[in-house]
């Protein structure tokens, strides 16, 4: 996350480029493996240990991906009304969704969906 969002020109563009890195990883693995924390959640049953592991997993990956969503809000390019937690949450929780489609389906059409109904159009001000 650091390298995709320390290299780009702006917040926007640092998330298109961190997701753009994770669609070529899917490509690359032949679309199968997808998200741990995702993978591992599916899989959850009686370990109250792992849910813990994995909740403050999500919250830092969802944090980082909130930061860069305040900063486009300070910069007029993300809609202001919603909190950035709140559209971070909207935006992985969807991509997550888009993954298992993608898996299913071997394409990476759902997640191309899910950025650009994002991040192209509902997120906007």
């Amino acid at each position: 996350m650091s390298e995709a969002f320390g290299a780009a020109a702006d917040p926007v563009s640092g998330l298109r480029a961190f997701f753009g890195r994770l669609m070529e990883d899917f490509v690359e693995a032949e679309f199968t493996g997808g998200c741990l924390i995702a993978n591992l959640g599916g899989e959850l049953e009686g370990s109250e240990l792992l849910r813990e592991s994995l909740s403050s997993a999500w919250g830092m990956w969802r944090d980082r991906v909130a930061e860069q969503l305040r900063e486009a809000q300070g910069l007029g390019m993300i809609r202001r009304d919603i909190d950035a937690v709140d559209l971070a949450d909207l935006l992985l929780e969807s991509w997550e969704g888009a993954v298992i489609r993608m898996k299913i389906d071997r394409t990476l059409t759902p997640l191309n969906k899910c950025l650009d109904r994002l991040l192209g159009d509902y997120f906007l001000p």
